[in-house]
């Protein structure tokens, strides 16, 4: 969809107000569910993670699963903790060696601009995207349907690291999170400036995002359910490259840093604007160069992902970079 300046500012404070407004139904049914219960993850004063829960057990248990995630993602693991503490009303466990360098430098974190939402933290937590930003809905769906993620069938349990996709009756993407446990996830809930990212108790997300309990890992399109989740397992964009060994075209490899180069100078605005009074000054301008540099590139990149001539591997290729730009621009309109 396209917008005029005019229709655009309409459209973005249409959705400021309506996403204002389930950030505190958020609030709302967190404090009626108790959100102090079950399990979170917190980030401590000195940088490190700390997971608190009702008992011990349950803490070793989120460990393991830490590990086993950081070792999916081929990062490795420091010693599994086993200290645990508890007072009258919690149990702490720090795990700092066992948290994935993703989750360790932005839980916590909200951006100062809205843009960074749920299905781009799911894809960047995947080491599928490269940058925190805007991901729109079909970006998220090319990625889960892609050669990268295969969806885990029902009879298998997901494991730490899965994707969970929440979708509608319509097979409409609604959000997206991390699976780590049954009893926790990490997630980014809407594109708000009041959204950090949260090693959340899994049902607080469920009190946000409803999914009967009988819909919450199934497959293709339930006609059963009002909302439903297909978990997928993905490898990382350059792992797949390297197992499935792609070439990248010449062409490709001299567009595909422009293009990161930019993603990375739209996402450093959106995070440092709070922090940065005098990027303010500079950003509309920084944001417009970085507009004109993404524009002059969209049309050739987008002639070559719909060339059915080209190999289906480099297809992939060019559309994910197609996304990629799509989402960039849009970033560029919450973020201005």
């Amino acid at each position: 969809m396209e917008f005029d300046s005019t229709s655009l500012y309409l459209h973005k404070r249409g959705m400021h107000f309506f996403i204002v407004g389930l950030f505190i139904l958020q609030l709302s049914l967190n404090l009626q569910a108790g959100a102090v219960e079950g399990v979170n993850g917190q980030r401590r004063d000195d940088g490190g993670v700390t997971l608190t829960g009702e008992n011990c057990d349950l803490l070793k248990r989120q460990s393991l699963a830490f590990s086993l995630w950081k070792t999916n993602l081929q990062e490795k693991p420091g010693k599994t903790p086993t200290d645990c503490t508890c007072d009258s009303l919690r149990c702490y466990m720090e795990i700092d060696p066992i948290v994935p360098e993703f989750v360790a430098k932005y839980l916590s974190v909200d951006a100062g601009r809205w843009g960074p939402n749920c299905w781009n933290t799911a894809l960047v937590a995947a080491k599928i995207l490269p940058v925190l930003r805007f991901t729109p809905p079909e970006e998220m769906n090319f990625w889960m349907t892609s050669p990268l993620c295969q969806a885990v069938p029902e009879d298998e349990t997901p494991a730490p690291g899965d994707i969970a996709a929440i979708r509608n009756s319509e097979q409409t993407e609604v959000h997206a999170y991390t699976f780590i446990t049954d009893e926790l996830s990490f997630t980014k809930n809407y594109l708000t400036t009041m959204a950090p990212y949260k090693l959340q108790s899994t049902p607080d997300i469920f009190a946000i995002f409803p999914v009967p309990f009988s819909c919450r890992h199934r497959s293709g399109n339930p006609s059963d359910c009002p909302s439903y989740i297909i978990y997928y397992r993905c490898t990382s964009f350059s792992q797949f490259i390297l197992n499935q060994k792609i070439i990248l075209p010449t062409r490709y490899s001299e567009i595909d840093p422009l293009v990161l180069e930019q993603e990375k100078r739209v996402s450093r605005i959106a995070f440092e604007w709070k922090l940065n009074p005098p990027l303010q000054k500079t950003a509309p301008l920084a944001l417009k160069d970085a507009q004109q540099k993404i524009k002059a590139v969209q049309s050739e990149v987008i002639l070559r992902a719909n060339d059915k001539s080209t190999p289906e591997h480099e297809r992939l290729l060019w559309n994910g970079l197609k996304f990629r730009i799509k989402g960039l621009l849009q970033t560029i309109d919450w973020v201005d």
